[in-house]
């Protein structure tokens, strides 16, 4: 077991730290730290801190969980478990749930990838108490996770789990905790939910969970990047021999894989790490210990990794040198990251990504992989007539501009929006002790 624990943040802090108004609960959509596993568990960790301050916990509650992605299903199995009489509407537009990662061959999840080289990091399992996954291709996890959902929903009665699929409108009135919706609700068929007919309604709650997540990308009109959770052939060798021209742009994590996936031949995000420091690395890694206590603390830690490149880094920087693609030639534009001010490669060296990445960043670098332009990207398009197909624009979503198109009065919330991003307060360390959930995969004793 990796999952941490720690108890130093008491019940009514974590709430503090979801808090919107009253009732109203936002999950990470204003955080850092975007991963499935740490939206598991802040989703965890609100409703726990709920159960441990409900002076009822077995009165009826009337809850709507907004958004049925992973967090949203996490937060609505973690509801179901620790108050047996709540009833939950799960909200989501799309016509199935988990719709982000269904599908997704190309992208893997990992629990803690991005806190290498962290101990506990290399560990495959998330080891949650509620929905728990293994390392896997993004598809093979949202099916695992589907599939634990189910399990939750067939323990609980019909009433205690309304699913509203499709749902082409919705607005929350915050502080009257009223949504109103068109949407279809949806029915248990096997391991599926089914959408009936398109119905508008409203509904006053107990209890509102937005867990929305972030919205989609954005990019320029021009350049029509597909969404990072859509299948793509970038780390395919070409098959006719050509030499292609791309351009990255923007510089998060989300940008740097993609960087790897055309310049790292068999690349795979999973392995790439132990391929360059040896599958045996913990020496390594000790080593590059207080490099990533200083990228964690959000330094830029360009020089500690160029002091490194002659001694930690170099059998990883001779082995990356035998990898690089030679049937792709790439462009890192790294003005596109919402920070016009960088003038140099050491610039981006600083909070946007995680370690992991920020160090293969450095070792491609130091490869000739690719080259950095900071000149404007259309510049770099007309220059080498590059179609739009090979533009990649990583500048990841709007998280408020998302969250206004969720409420009827955004401004209202619009200060205390700000203040959360600010703060970025919500734990990503497990708070509930052992034992606290109920097990649905293996307890039969449940309440209905």
């Amino acid at each position: 077991m990796t999952t941490s624990f720690t108890m130093t943040i008491t019940a009514e802090e974590t709430i503090k730290s979801f808090r919107v108004v009253g009732e109203l609960y936002l999950i990470g959509s204003l955080e850092r730290g975007v991963t499935v596993y740490r939206q598991q568990v802040r989703a965890h960790n609100l409703v726990w801190a709920l159960s441990q301050i409900d002076k009822d916990p077995k009165r009826v509650h009337e809850v709507a969980v907004i958004g049925g992605g992973i967090t949203g299903l996490t937060a609505a199995a973690c509801i179901l478990g620790l108050f047996p009489n709540a009833r939950v509407h799960l909200f989501e537009r799309s016509p199935d749930l988990c719709s982000l990662q269904q599908g997704c061959d190309t992208r893997w999840l990992h629990p803690r990838i991005y806190d290498w080289p962290a101990r506990g990091s290399r560990a495959p399992s998330a080891a949650l108490p509620v929905l728990d996954w293994s390392e896997g291709r993004a598809s093979d996890v949202a099916a695992e996770i589907l599939r634990r959902f189910h399990e939750y929903s067939c323990r609980v009665s019909h009433e205690r789990l309304q699913v509203i699929l499709g749902v082409d409108h919705l607005r929350i009135t915050g502080r009257d905790l009223q949504v109103e919706w068109v949407g279809r609700r949806a029915t248990r068929d096997g391991e599926f939910f089914r959408q009936g007919p398109a119905a508008g309604e409203s509904e006053v709650f107990d209890r509102i969970i937005v867990a929305t997540g972030f919205g989609l990308e954005s990019y320029p009109a021009q350049f029509r990047t597909p969404s990072y959770w859509r299948n793509d052939t970038l780390a395919q060798p070409r098959l006719d021999g050509s030499v292609q021209t791309y351009v990255v742009s923007g510089y998060g994590d989300g940008a740097l894989v993609d960087l790897c996936r055309l310049t790292i031949e068999r690349f795979r995000q999973d392995r790439i790490l132990y391929e360059l420091f040896g599958h045996n690395p913990e020496p390594i890694e000790e080593m590059l210990g207080p490099a990533a206590a200083k990228a964690l603390a959000g330094e830029n830690v360009f020089d500690l990794l160029r002091a490194m490149e002659d001694s930690v880094l170099k059998g990883a920087r001779d082995e990356l040198r035998k990898r690089i693609r030679k049937d792709t030639r790439v462009f890192l534009h790294i003005r596109g990251g919402g920070k016009p001010g960088n003038t140099s490669l050491p610039d981006v060296f600083g909070d946007t990504s995680s370690f992991a990445n920020r160090l293969l960043l450095f070792l491609l670098y130091r490869c000739g992989a690719f080259i950095p332009r900071f000149d404007e990207l259309q510049s770099i398009v007309d220059d080498h007539s590059l179609p739009s197909a090979n533009v990649i624009c990583r500048y990841g979503p709007s998280a408020m501009a998302h969250l206004a198109t969720v409420f009827t009065d955004e401004a209202a919330f619009a200060d205390r929006f700000r203040e959360m991003k600010e703060l970025r307060s919500q734990s990503v360390y497990l708070q509930s002790a052992p034992g606290v959930f109920p097990d649905y995969a293996k307890d039969d004793d449940r309440s209905e």
